[in-house]
């Protein structure tokens, strides 16, 4: 082979289209096992389109398929029995019944092969962009959710028993909801009485109407003294039984609390006929049943110090199997959020679903809803859809919060989609960035760089050492704007965030609060000069002499603090001890003497606000706070060294004497 026989070789090579795998949904159902096929990325079209999945990984015992595509792929995210079933409904969903394949990284990457690994990872966004669909399954890894925890299992086996309510629960469908809530009343017998039908289904928070709107009444969620109190009065106005005057008069006399076991054994099981009259005191003419006044304590209850029979454990009140059924659907849509915010909290999930944002062709589905119960779905069920322009029940959840007169917390499904709205519409770069879940600092920056503003800075992630998170918020401090940097200064010295004076650099090592908010100001209310070519009011440097980072910080205003009589000494004194202590002033405190009968033990103290002073009113919190809380940085340290420590230690009681920085970049603040 000549030299010009290699070039045309190598550049046939660099030529090929790169090459995805997918999952052939309808060979895979009909075969049984998982079936691939290789299709060219740019080649995807109307004829071979796909559904690309977004889930988080799980940790379950390895399983090894054989792609026939030149490698085995192990699977440990999910179990393949829950892919199968998600490909089933796929096939059954009006919008992807169409669609023949499925793109799972689990499956699809080849992880043996690292040059192909590589190369298949540099296409992801690519991969996610040219899918029909984007499909969020937060649960795939229901099977590792089981291993780890009995109340998971517990929680699961009830949305598979409540999957139909749950799934119209979530939609908002509540005509359905109705038609089961009825439904799920003539199944455990309740009374046919419309009257009391009415006010149990209205007047509760146990059906479709206390599901669908904020809790408004005193009763707890899971308290049963709201079905007793309701059943109690609408009895009252029926014709009583023989001797039930007597029944009632003596619960009265003896009390709940005194009678509390042998009333609950008495009234605990559903029973028939006349004989039953005399026992539970109620007598039901429609169905000649007998209906508790309270449910037995689970699990069992105990009479004279002896177990009831199997048959009383075996049977339970109509009005308890509402109680349970009530407790069962909330723990299930609370789980079902918890389950969003983790999937949505997932560093390459929220590049994932910023490539859905673009098209606007997100869908989520929870295994569980479909987990052996398929049929117990409605025909040609729909996946939820995710319109990000407009949220399913986003006016809702704007009203919630607007309102300042609701007295309880949102309806069960407007909490969901509260929840689902934040995670995916709300988060800014830099909480994307810091409080997503990674598994190396630098796929923070892989997978949300693409997204921003910074994705020119893309390339050279492969040369950062990201080892901490030390070291991400140095990175950012880096390649920021003035404006995020603002933010992220002020996020990490906010009352909320846990600083420790001892430990720098002290701008890059506290805690962050969870939710990080922006800051909006604009040039002419913003402390720092953000628009000026001339100089940056934030940057980092090194400080190669103590081998430490610094952020020079060139503020418009500042105020300086001063000891009054009323500062609380003790408080301030420990703040100096604990600063003198740090490396930055190891030589003691002997710059800080204004004077030779200065006994070194004071220390200057600086506020800096991110809004200039007529703006000062201005705070992005959402509760009111004291005055020397809102939207302050606090520095301890020195004007002589020009040496500040961030802390978020206020001290009450001193006070502030406000001055300009008149030349603009006069005055320097060395944050360490």
């Amino acid at each position: 082979m000549t030299k010009k026989d290699h070039i045309e070789d190598d550049n046939q090579q660099q030529e090929q289209p790169f090459q995805i795998v997918l999952v052939d949904i309808k060979e895979t159902l009909q075969d049984g096992n998982i079936r691939c096929v290789e299709k060219p990325l740019d080649g995807i079209s109307d004829g071979s389109s796909f559904v690309a999945l977004s889930y988080r990984w799980g940790e379950l015992d390895e399983t090894t398929i054989d792609t026939h595509l030149g490698y085995l792929a192990s699977i440990t995210s999910f179990d393949l029995d829950h892919l199968y079933y998600l490909c089933l409904m796929m096939t059954d969903e009006p919008d992807l019944n169409d669609i023949d394949y499925v793109w799972v990284d689990a499956v699809c990457v080849d992880q043996t092969n690292y040059e192909r690994r590589k190369a298949t990872i540099h296409q992801m966004s690519n991969i996610y962009e040219k899918a029909t669909y984007i499909l969020a399954v937060p649960d795939l890894h229901m099977g590792y959710l089981r291993s780890i925890s009995e109340a998971n299992s517990d929680i699961l086996l009830n949305i598979q028993m409540h999957s139909d309510y749950v799934y119209h629960l979530l939609k908002g469908n509540t005509v359905e909801l109705e038609k089961l809530d009825n439904a799920f009343l003539d199944k455990i017998r309740a009374p046919q009485d419309p009257a009391l039908r009415d006010r149990l289904t209205k007047d509760t928070d146990y059906f479709a109407k206390g599901f669908t709107t904020p809790c408004g009444m005193s009763w707890e969620d899971d308290s049963m003294e709201i079905l007793d109190h309701i059943y109690e009065t609408s009895q009252a106005l029926r014709n009583p039984v023989p001797h039930q005057d007597n029944v009632n008069s003596s619960m009265h006399r003896e009390g709940s609390r005194q009678n509390h076991y042998t009333r609950i054994a008495n009234m605990a099981t559903i029973t028939t006929g006349d004989n039953a009259c005399s026992q539970s005191g109620y007598y039901d003419a429609s169905d000649h049943e007998v209906y508790s006044l309270s449910p037995p304590p689970p699990p069992y209850v105990f009479v004279d110090n002896k177990l009831p029979t199997s048959n009383a454990r075996s049977k339970k009140s109509w009005r308890h199997q509402i109680y349970e059924r009530n407790i069962a659907i909330r723990q299930c849509v609370k789980f079902l959020t918890d389950l969003i915010r983790d999937w949505s909290s997932r560093v390459w999930v929220i590049s994932e679903y910023h490539i859905a944002k673009k098209k606007n062709n997100l869908k989520y589905w929870f295994i569980a809803l479909s987990d052996k119960n398929i049929d117990k779905l409605p025909n040609n069920v729909a996946f939820f859809n995710f319109d990000f322009d407009e949220p399913i029940f986003s006016a809702d959840v704007q009203n919630h919060e607007e309102s300042i007169l609701i007295y309880s917390g949102m309806a069960l499904h407007v909490h969901f989609h509260s929840t689902l709205i934040k995670q995916l519409t709300t988060r800014t770069f830099m909480e994307m960035i810091l409080k997503s879940k990674a598994s190396k600092n630098e796929d923070r920056f892989y997978a949300i760089l693409p997204q921003s503003k910074y994705k020119r800075h893309m390339n050279q992630v492969t040369n950062w050492e990201l080892k901490s998170m030390v070291a991400v918020k140095l990175k950012l401090f880096e390649i920021m704007d003035t404006k995020d940097k603002i933010n992220l200064l002020f996020t990490s010295g906010d009352y909320l965030s846990s600083i420790r004076m001892d430990t720098l650099p002290t701008f890059a090592t506290s805690n962050i609060n969870s939710e990080i908010q922006d800051l909006f100001f604009t040039e002419n209310t913003c402390n720092f000069s953000y628009n000026d070519d001339t100089f940056a009011p934030i940057s980092l440097h090194y400080k190669h002499d103590v081998g430490l980072y610094s952020l020079q910080v060139i503020p418009k205003e500042y105020y300086v603090g001063r000891i009054t009589d009323e500062t609380d000494r003790d408080h301030y004194y420990s703040e100096v001890a604990s600063a003198r202590k740090t490396k930055l002033f190891h030589d003691g405190c002997q710059s800080f003497k204004n004077n030779d009968d200065d006994d070194g033990s004071v220390m200057d103290i600086v506020y800096i606000s991110p809004f200039v002073k007529y703006d000062m009113t201005r705070t992005t919190f959402v509760i009111p706070l004291p005055d020397d809380c809102i939207s302050w940085i606090q520095l301890m340290g020195s004007f002589a060294e020009n040496k500040w420590l961030l802390t978020n230690e206020f001290h009450k009681h001193i006070k502030k004497d406000h001055h300009y920085n008149i030349d603009s970049n006069s005055i320097v603040f060395n944050i360490y």
